[in-house]
């Protein structure tokens, strides 16, 4: 099965060691003008849906493409090859 995640929790980690900041979640919903709650579920990957314009506002915020937000992980295991 596949599964879409948030990996917004990374991004903001590594926002934080890479510019020696501590940017918060509440912080970035006021950066990027988008409710505190809307921000907090994709951060904690809680959302059932992405809002496209939540996704391009972070995208620009933390300069970034969509698969840096979001991505596909795949719970299935390898088929094995039967002869």
């Amino acid at each position: 099965m596949v599964q879409i995640r948030s990996n917004l929790a990374n991004l903001v980690k590594e926002y934080n060691e890479k510019n020696a900041a501590s940017l918060s979640i509440r912080q970035l919903s006021v950066d990027i003008e988008e409710q505190y709650e809307v921000v907090r579920r994709l951060y904690n990957d809680d959302m059932e849906r992405y809002p496209r314009r939540l996704l391009e506002k972070l995208c620009s915020y933390f300069n970034c493409r969509i698969d840096s937000i979001l991505i596909i992980e795949s719970s299935e295991k390898p088929q094995e090859n039967s002869k």
